[in-house]
């Protein structure tokens, strides 16, 4: 069990709509963990968590600095991070690579016509592929917990969102 990635998937999982740094910031670090992992399998676990670091840090400038290009970069990483996640539950037949340069293409274009929505989505579904991947699951249950966390953080989301809305009103 991997409590970083867990605690990444928990703040994508939780915060990723309402703080769009921590969405961008946390998809980088998937995205460079599941690349390096990947495409160089044979490097150690901490050459991995590097490039997560660096995927990391280069989100959170680009979110902080450059939103526009940030908005289109995390939606392709977040919608990259679950398509790796679906060829990896899918097993062998669909080269990594491809899944996620598809589904992250897909992620860009859904956050560019929905942000809010698709980053509430996004978010959740990617945050929760990163906790369910590191939780000692039978594969067979594994597609439905990534269902129950996903619910469950697009649930948190939508309730701060609520709240937040609430709170500006009065």
């Amino acid at each position: 069990m991997n409590w970083i990635e867990i605690l990444v998937g928990l703040g994508l999982l939780t915060l990723g709509r309402a703080l769009f740094w921590v969405f961008v910031g946390g998809a980088g670090f998937a995205a460079g963990l599941w690349l390096m992992q990947a495409f160089f399998p044979e490097q150690p676990q901490s050459a991995a968590f590097i490039a997560g670091a660096v995927g990391a840090v280069a989100g959170v400038v680009l979110a902080k600095f450059v939103k526009s290009v940030a908005v289109n970069v995390g939606g392709f990483l977040g919608g990259g991070v679950i398509g790796l996640g679906i060829a990896r539950m899918i097993g062998p037949g669909i080269p990594d690579w491809i899944a996620f340069v598809v589904v992250g293409l897909l992620g860009m274009l859904i956050v560019r016509m929905a942000f809010d929505m698709a980053l509430l989505l996004i978010s959740s579904i990617a945050g929760a592929m990163l906790i369910v991947r590191n939780l000692p699951l039978p594969e067979s249950l594994q597609t439905v917990a990534v269902v129950v966390v996903a619910a469950a953080g697009i649930l948190v989301q939508w309730s701060l969102k609520k709240r937040g809305s609430s709170e500006k009103d009065s």
